[in-house]
């Protein structure tokens, strides 16, 4: 990964994303950390451009997220997503959003999470109708569907976030109509129910709460029954 970032970087920005893919969902953080460090170098020493660039501040960000001030991380991706931008690569760009958003979020800027999810929302929205066979773009949708509801929630705006958590509850739905035995869509459903359940439950909705989380219970039960 080092050498192919300089001498071919586009090759390079495909194997980084993929490695860092691969360890991120086995765990290996020890090894996240040393591939963070290796690919560090090139930042420092201004090796990298493009592509290649963004990617490689989104990787570290990603990485060391936990071990630099936010601040400094979102400052890493907004000049991600500034290159993104310019390369025109919209899915990139949603992806940047979503990290960016999250940490607003945990430094309590709501506000300017809201802004950043919507933003996200608009590009995947767009995306999403523009390849309506492609579910993983429609299951991103109902993602960041839940994603701004969860910030309404933080912000005391209630009925904003259940009209959200039903804009990703009808995808869905949509998505299950499709693939009924797809394991992962079936769960996004539940949780679905439930999100909203909740809030039904904490308006004191307790008829409509009580539908919500029994739809919950049936499609859990059903995954059980398939373990």
């Amino acid at each position: 990964v080092y050498h192919y970032l300089v001498a071919d970087p586009r090759v390079g920005s495909g194997v980084l994303e993929s490695q860092y893919e691969q360890w991120r969902l086995s765990g290996r953080i020890e090894w996240l950390q040393a591939l963070a460090v290796v690919v560090e170098e090139h930042l420092v020493a201004g090796r990298v451009t493009g592509r290649a660039l963004a990617v490689v501040l989104n990787v570290t960000a990603a990485i060391e997220r936990n071990y630099r001030p936010l601040a400094q991380t979102e400052a890493r991706l907004r000049r991600a997503l500034r290159i993104f931008k310019k390369l025109r690569d919209q899915s990139a760009e949603t992806f940047i959003l979503d990290d960016i958003g999250d940490i607003e979020r945990d430094q309590g800027h709501l506000d300017a999470a809201l802004r950043s999810f919507q933003a996200g929302l608009a590009i995947t929205r767009k995306l999403a109708a523009g390849s309506l066979k492609e579910t993983g773009w429609q299951r991103n949708l109902s993602v960041s569907y839940d994603r701004i509801g969860d910030v309404q929630i933080d912000q005391g705006r209630l009925d904003a976030a259940i009209q959200s958590f039903q804009a990703a509850l009808a995808i869905r739905r949509k998505l299950v109509a499709r693939d009924s035995k797809n394991i992962v869509w079936q769960r996004d459903l539940s949780i679905s129910y439930d999100r909203i359940g909740d809030i039904q439950f904490g308006q004191r909705h307790f008829g409509t709460a009580l539908r919500s989380f029994q739809a919950s219970l049936t499609i859990a039960r059903k995954l059980a029954a398939r373990d």
